[in-house]
């Protein structure tokens, strides 16, 4: 019997950004054990062919009219549809749903679906409005209970004698003591970040030395490792704006960065031109690449964290790492009020990104308050979402046509 087939699409260009590319990628090695993978992908730019490794087979396509001009077209299709795209509705789902189980993710209630089963993971999401816009049948899976977010960023799942198989060179910092969580008891909010390694159990203590790791480095050390990424393609220069304010405030004498400016981010070498201004002592602490195979080991190496509301803040949240977050799209304009409401961190406007004194005013804010923020980010995922989505799918591949 030939291997069952689920196909993905999305878009992922310089304009749009890698998102919605990245939001699914967690979920495909739960699902490639069990079927063929295949990327329908549109606007596509080449350089993000890197980021598609867990595919079978990638297609390219100049619009997602291309896409369903070639599905409609097939003898055979996909059992089951994976569609991430805040431009595709009910007319393009419909056709493809006659011959394919679909799965929309989706968080903007703004255009009705023609799909079996609908993701939003976003904290608090709106269930009577997507009855409204979802077929009766569809199953809808709502809230951080299905968060797409990959095991690795949990630090109970953190493997803290396994370096990291990246080779961005930003991996070399000393662990947070955050990676401990899970593995012992730990005091709940952590104690201050500077004398944070007293509170690791003996126990803990005793194993981690066996391992080569120096507990006393667990603790964040002066200066402060902060970690900057406004995702794949930044398309408001957000990394740009930091950098200048970087270094027209001189932060660099202060603390110490690791900018992530994104494989398609156009910014890329202004950025590496004003980095190379920094004077010749200080030069070390500020680290830039493009794009790193392993983030979630660079957010247990770090003490802070500033990026946008995308697909990363939940996986900031997974991690426990105090959150300076910025609006850069409109589909991130709920972040700042969940970041209230559940005090993961603090907010900042993208027009006070280029201001150094706000900047730091804001770091030294969240430095401060770090414990309680790290304590109420780890409350609300349990870790097991890619799995519930997971077996979701499956579920529809079992009743999908053959």
């Amino acid at each position: 019997m030939a291997k069952p087939w689920i196909g993905v699409i999305v878009r992922a260009n310089r304009s749009i950004g890698t998102g919605h590319l990245m939001r699914i990628k967690p979920l495909l090695p739960k699902l490639k054990a069990h079927a063929q993978l295949t990327l329908y992908v549109y606007a596509f730019d080449e350089a993000l062919r890197p980021l598609c490794a867990e595919y079978d087979e990638i297609k390219t396509f100049a619009t997602k009219e291309d896409i369903l001009e070639h599905l409609s077209a097939q003898a055979i299709v996909p059992q089951v549809l994976l569609i991430d795209d805040y431009a595709i509705d009910a007319s393009f789902e419909a056709p493809l749903n006659t011959r394919s189980k679909i799965l929309v993710v989706d968080d903007l209630y703004n255009r009705k679906h023609q799909c079996d089963v609908l993701l939003n993971q976003n904290l608090g999401p709106n269930e009577q409005a997507y009855r409204k816009l979802c077929p009766p049948h569809c199953q809808l899976l709502l809230g951080s209970q299905y968060s797409l977010t990959a095991e690795r960023f949990y630090p109970k799942n953190y493997p803290l004698n396994e370096p990291s198989s990246c080779t961005c060179g930003a991996h070399s910092n000393a662990l947070s003591v955050r990676a401990l969580i899970g593995k012992d008891k730990l005091p709940e909010p952590l104690p201050p970040l500077a004398n944070a390694a007293q509170f690791v159990p003996p126990t803990l203590k005793a194993e981690l030395e066996q391992r080569g790791i120096d507990v006393a480095s667990l603790g964040h050390r002066t200066p402060v490792r902060v970690f900057v990424n406004f995702g794949g393609a930044d398309p408001v220069s957000a990394c740009l704006k930091f950098t200048q304010a970087l270094l027209s405030g001189k932060l660099y004498e202060r603390y110490a960065f690791t900018i992530i400016a994104g494989a398609a981010n156009n910014d890329y070498p202004e950025l590496e031109r004003l980095i190379a201004t920094i004077p010749d002592q200080y030069r070390a602490r500020v680290h830039l690449m493009r794009h790193c195979q392993d983030v979630a080991d660079l957010l247990f190496k770090h003490d802070v964290v500033i990026g946008a509301y995308g697909g990363m803040f939940r996986e900031r949240l997974a991690a426990g790492i105090p959150t300076i977050g910025v609006v850069i799209a409109d589909n991130q304009i709920g972040g700042p009020q969940a970041m209230v409401k559940f005090h993961f961190g603090l907010n900042l406007e993208l027009t006070k990104l280029s201001d150094p004194e706000v900047v730091e005013a804001t770091l030294k804010e969240l430095i401060a308050n770090a414990p309680q923020f790290t304590h109420n980010c780890l409350k609300v995922y349990d870790g097991l979402g890619l799995e519930r989505v997971a077996q979701a799918v499956l579920a529809l591949l079992e009743t999908a046509p053959h």
